[in-house]
């Protein structure tokens, strides 16, 4: 990474997590000079998907057997919460949804209401799907083409 022209790895297995902690990985393959590619062994779920197609273009690799899920982000409200902190959370919420769907309509190069549609519920896609949609570009027969 130190010079900025070697390919960084990205492997994701993983059910997406905290969404700020995802984007803060998310920023820092933005800030990179270095290429990172992305492959996705076992599953993408959620903002793991967006990281795996924040990969360099041309370099996002989704194994043979894997699954993808893109959805809404969820967010909850405790019950301990008073009325003015929910109205808060609720924006907080849209904005955090509207900055999800934009990542992955960018990287998909997807109209945004395309995206919204397809995250209304949980989808989920096999690897070939997975190029189909724009989350990845290709799904390697062996290790050769990664």
């Amino acid at each position: 990474v130190e010079s900025g022209t070697e390919p960084v790895m990205l492997i994701i297995n993983s059910d997406g997590g905290q969404l700020y902690g995802g984007f803060a990985i998310y920023d820092t393959m933005r800030l990179l000079s270095a290429p990172v590619h992305t492959f996705c062994l076992g599953r993408a779920e959620s903002m793991a998907a967006v990281l795996l197609a924040a990969g360099e273009p041309g370099h996002r690799y989704v194994a043979p057997s894997a699954r993808v899920m893109i959805h809404q982000p969820s967010w909850t409200v405790d019950g301990k919460r008073k009325a003015a902190d929910v109205s808060v959370e609720a924006v907080e919420a849209t904005v955090a949804r509207v900055r999800f769907t934009e990542a992955i309509a960018g990287c998909c190069r997807r109209p945004r209401k395309q995206v919204e549609c397809a995250m209304e519920h949980d989808h989920y896609m096999a690897a070939q799907e997975a190029v189909d949609f724009g989350l990845a570009d290709k799904v390697p027969a062996s290790v050769a083409e990664l």
